[in-house]
């Protein structure tokens, strides 16, 4: 048989060409309600998600209004919750720079009445009873300045909220240099190290805690006559000096028995349980010098600020 003409055979492949290129059409055509099908499916996947997040803030936001609106302005939100009656009594105007939302969540859930620029504000900036003005700027405005309350930053807010108590307005005023900000969810005594802020606010707890119960403590001393002691039995003065002769005696021994009994019991672990007691020892060092470099670097700090 005679072989094709070249004419022939590019007819051919143009033929070829078309009919590939039909099906390829026909198959897209085919896949495109799949596709958008499977878009939709997505976008309302997200939708649904999204509304799933901001439906309980929404309703959050939606009962604060409703209680604010039926009472006198201030909510109270799980009243067996400390921090639900930090800030009761508290009137804190917001300035138009702070991020109003989740600011004047907070300061509803602590019991504080809320006032703001703006439409649905219960109050406004020239309200008499405003005790605390808000600012995120260096320079305040001059309807904030010169009145009898006082000018903070938000973080002021925050850091009350995390200590349980109303920290000193000064440290928050508006372009001071703001205290550390110190996370709730850390356990400094499991770390071994307490930030010099963090043992600030506990003497301003212990403070306010003593200033509390003086009163109980006044009432009690006036029924005990001055210079009087309560009486002991006999018994248990007797036996109080004997346990201070007995620890008196056992400091002045060296704890030799003690480092004897921990180098025995390491001697009788196995290899493995070794390795892994010798693992948990590096862990615990590691952890110590952490915390030496961050008294070193505090104690530098101090030392600067006293020079």
């Amino acid at each position: 048989a005679a072989a094709p003409s070249a004419k022939a055979e590019k007819k051919r492949l143009k033929s070829l060409k078309k009919a590939m290129g039909a099906i390829a059409e026909r198959d897209a055509a085919a896949e495109a309600p799949e596709a958008t099908a499977a878009a939709n499916e997505d976008e309302e996947d997200d939708d649904e998600a999204t509304g799933m997040l901001a439906a309980p803030l929404a309703n959050a936001f939606r009962s604060l209004a409703e209680a604010r609106d039926e009472g006198d302005g201030a909510v109270t939100v799980g009243a067996d919750v400390p921090q639900a009656q930090l800030m009761k009594g508290l009137r804190v105007f917001l300035a138009r720079e702070v991020p109003r939302e989740w600011v004047e969540f907070v300061l509803l859930a602590l019991g504080a009445e809320v006032g703001f620029d703006g439409p649905g504000s219960k109050f406004d900036a020239t309200d008499a009873g405003i005790t605390h003005f808000v600012v995120d700027r260096p320079t305040v405005d001059s309807a904030y300045s010169g009145r009898n309350a006082d000018l903070v930053q938000p973080q002021w807010i925050f850091d009350s909220c995390n200590a349980g108590v109303l920290l000193p307005a000064s440290k928050y005023a508006p372009g001071a240099a703001l205290p550390p900000h110190l996370s709730p969810f850390v356990d400094d005594e499991k770390e071994g190290y307490t930030p010099a802020y963090a043992e600030e606010i506990q003497r301003i707890k212990s403070r306010k805690a003593a200033g509390a119960t003086a009163g109980d403590a006044d009432a009690d001393a006036e029924d005990v006559p001055a210079g009087v002691e309560e009486d002991k039995p006999k018994g248990e003065v007797e036996e109080e000096d004997a346990d201070d002769d007995e620890e008196e005696g056992s400091k002045g021994k060296p704890q030799t028995e003690e480092e004897e009994q921990h180098e025995l019991a390491k001697s009788m672990m196995g290899k493995k349980a070794k390795r892994l007691y010798e693992r948990m020892q590096h862990g615990n060092q590691r952890r110590q010098d952490k915390v030496d470099r961050l008294r070193e670097k505090r104690r530098k700090i101090e030392a600067a600020g006293r020079a």
